[in-house]
């Protein structure tokens, strides 16, 4: 799998945002590898590095969250749901991350990147505008 970069449909043009998204896709590409050795050698640093993006959406959730409500953004419980089973998702992951082998791996980093740029582009994309425009 080729790591991911953030492209210009993933910016929102709200800094602390696309920072943020940067932030979380570095994450997702660090859980990066090929063989099955390769997973075994590096599962404490993938361990390490799934609490990090497990801490990392927390705070980016809150942010946006925070974000919305500061610009009036009422109508967001879809938006908050998604929020709520992907954390939980990433949990999931997390907790049976030992007993996956490089294929489930694979899927699950798959998952979690194809998770994070529809969520942008869909999800996120819908409230951008009124973001922006109460910053």
């Amino acid at each position: 799998m080729i790591k991911r970069e953030l492209g210009a449909s993933l910016m929102t043009g709200i800094d602390i945002i696309d920072e943020q998204h940067q932030g979380l896709l570095d994450l997702l590409n660090g859980l990066h590898c090929h063989t099955e050795e390769d997973l075994a050698e590096r599962r404490e640093e993938f361990e390490a590095l799934l609490d990090k993006l497990i801490n990392y959406i927390n705070v980016h959730f809150s942010t946006e969250e925070a974000m919305m409500r500061e610009a009036g953004i009422v109508d967001n419980g879809p938006h908050l749901e998604e929020h709520r089973k992907f954390t939980e998702e990433v949990g999931g992951f997390a907790k049976d991350f030992y007993t996956m082998d490089l294929l489930e791996f694979q899927e699950v980093k798959e998952f979690l990147v194809k998770w994070y740029e529809n969520h942008i582009m869909i999800t996120d994309m819908k409230y951008v505008e009124k973001v922006r425009g109460s910053l």
